[in-house]
């Protein structure tokens, strides 16, 4: 007797697995889904007010497609708090294979000054703002930038 095979879309990766045990339903639902479906909802996720499934969202997409810029920045996002070492990696990464990533290099500003690392940080604002992403609106950080000759 042989046993019904399981169609390969319904099959779960171990990661899958522990993201439903620990997140639910919706990120079991989202390994059926497009990348791009997946990154919205990881979006809506995110400005919901519920980062850990957001997370969730971006480490799979991550699995599936390591170099998904989107991804990587969402990933980033989550770690910057409580891992700013591991978010600083994944920004140098991401602004190596996407230059042209004004949030990244925003970010990694930000998460640069947060370290202590000036220079670095003045670098990556530099790249910012060469690259035309719109200025925060907070003065401190606008005179900042003016102090260090960036605007």
């Amino acid at each position: 007797m042989s046993t019904p095979s399981t169609p390969q879309r319904l099959r779960k990766s171990p990661l899958q697995l522990i993201l439903i045990a620990l997140c639910g339903v919706s990120i079991a639902m989202s390994a059926m889904a497009s990348v791009p479906e997946n990154l919205a909802q990881a979006t809506q996720a995110w400005q919901a007010g519920n980062q850990p499934l957001a997370c969730g969202i971006y480490q799979q997409i991550l699995t599936t497609e390591p170099s998904n810029a989107d991804a990587t920045y969402g990933k980033a996002l989550c770690l910057q708090q409580n891992q700013p070492a591991k978010a600083l990696v994944l920004l140098q990464q991401l602004v190596t294979t996407a230059p042209n990533n004004s949030p990244a290099w925003l970010l990694l500003g930000e998460l640069h000054e947060q370290q202590g690392h000036e220079a670095e940080a003045v670098n990556a604002y530099r790249h910012y703002v060469a690259l035309g992403g719109p200025l925060p609106k907070s003065p401190s950080f606008r005179l900042r930038l003016k102090q260090w000759g960036l605007i």
